[in-house]
């Protein structure tokens, strides 16, 4: 158990890992690649780890040395080593390995931890079966899975995106090396889609080709190779967003450097809505800086298109001086944990005046009282950076399971110490 204590300012430059979603989605197209890719800054957390062993699993050469990993691209020609693929905590991995499996062999088991089998992949299954690949389900919706085939024929799929935008990305990233021509229509509400433009973008840096002809209509040709390329993989803004998050919520100040300040990614809009509740702003050369404020302004807001930033922002939403409503959020319920039921059920024991529904989470003013409270992350990393946050103005703040910061950012305890924050390990 970790506890939080800060009483000091916040004045910091730090220096953050590379992003998970974009090594997500570089480790695969530079293993399907022609040639050998040089993939630098790429974060060495427990989701990272678990997608290297399991692309080794399928044949694809990956040597790693310090932050950086050299990847024997396959040209889509594999030699399968194993049968199954274990992909841990990561839901990000059992989509992606799923699609890719699909090209590799025959009799391929995807499975994972207790939460990965809870996780939905129905839909990219029948998205994959309706492109020609043979898959046996073993648990409905949801993994494992066992791939009995070797190619994917092609041709048009429909598939439903209110869940994840995960299985849109999965299918993209295989596209190119199926039999036929493929086309994807979307259908219903597309979430995250941000994360969808991000696949595309990475594709094309790889030498692939996604025509797209509205939000819901994407079209691949199959006699398509990527290419093997040298790529340095930027800060993941996703874990700055906690540092932003944590300037706001002191009224410090928090600056960080190699961001993609062009990028698709929704996680980079976190700045941006701090911005909207009152605290400043300055984008320069790859580098934001925020700086907080005492007096936060309470926000309505769509958080659709950045997930991953909502635990985040309702840790600082409870420092606010108005009401804050957020917005769309239903997918959050099929991540490590339903995360909307956490938030609120871990910010009341702060009496925070805390409610939610289906797709929304509302956090209203000054409804929180200073007290010690031991905080439950239910196993979600995200949860716990969260939580941890609230440290640094309550006192006595404490986090059970730690460790399980370690799927996505394994340095973070040591980062908020490199802040300020005194951290410290109790029982």
């Amino acid at each position: 158990m970790k506890q939080i204590k800060f009483d000091g300012e916040l004045q910091a430059k730090i220096q953050i890992p590379g992003s998970k979603y974009i090594a997500n989605r570089a480790l695969p197209l530079a293993a399907l690649s022609e040639g050998t890719s040089l993939i630098r800054n790429i974060p060495l957390n427990n989701d990272i780890m678990q997608a290297i062993k399991a692309f080794r699993k399928l044949g694809v050469k990956i040597e790693l040395d310090g932050n950086q990993a050299e990847v024997e691209g396959t040209a889509g020609h594999f030699s399968q080593i194993d049968t199954e693929i274990d992909c841990g905590e990561s839901g990000t991995l059992m989509r992606f390995i799923t699609a890719f499996a699909t090209l590799v062999g025959d009799n391929i088991r995807i499975t994972g931890s207790a939460r990965i089998m809870e996780r939905p992949v129905g839909e990219l299954v029948d998205g994959l079966i309706q492109l020609g690949a043979r898959i046996d389900r073993e648990n409905g919706e949801c993994p494992p899975v066992v791939i009995k085939s070797n190619r994917l024929k092609g041709g048009k799929t429909r598939i439903d995106g209110s869940k994840s935008s995960q299985f849109i990305s999965a299918l993209l990233l295989v596209a190119a090396y199926a039999q036929k021509d493929v086309e994807i229509e979307i259908l219903g509400k597309s979430v995250s889609s941000s994360y969808i433009d991000l696949t595309c973008e990475l594709i094309k840096k790889f030498g692939g080709n996604i025509e797209q002809k509205n939000s819901k209509h994407y079209f691949v040709k199959s006699d398509q190779k990527y290419k093997a390329r040298n790529y340095t993989i930027p800060t993941d803004w996703s874990t700055a967003n906690f540092f932003f998050a944590a300037a706001a919520i002191t009224g410090g100040k928090v600056s960080i450097d190699n961001l993609d300040l062009q990028t698709s990614q929704g996680e980079s809009g976190f700045v941006d809505v701090l911005e909207k509740m009152g605290c400043s702003v300055e984008k320069k050369n790859n580098s934001v800086t925020l700086e907080g404020t005492t007096s936060l302004k309470g926000i309505n807001i769509d958080m659709s298109s950045l997930p991953d930033a909502v635990p985040a922002l309702a840790a600082v939403s409870v420092f606010c001086q108005e009401d804050v409503r957020i917005r769309n959020i239903s997918h959050l319920r099929y991540k490590e944990c339903d995360r909307i039921k956490a938030l609120e059920e871990e910010l009341s024991k702060l009496e925070a005046n805390i409610s939610s529904s289906e797709d929304e989470l509302i956090i209203r003013r000054n409804g929180w009282k200073k007290k010690p409270v031991t905080f439950d992350p239910r196993n979600d990393h995200r949860i716990a950076m969260s939580m941890a946050l609230l440290g640094l103005r309550i006192p006595n703040i404490k986090i059970d399971n730690p460790e399980c910061v370690d799927k996505s950012f394994p340095g973070f305890w040591s980062k908020l110490q490199e802040i300020g924050a005194q951290v410290s390990d109790v029982k």
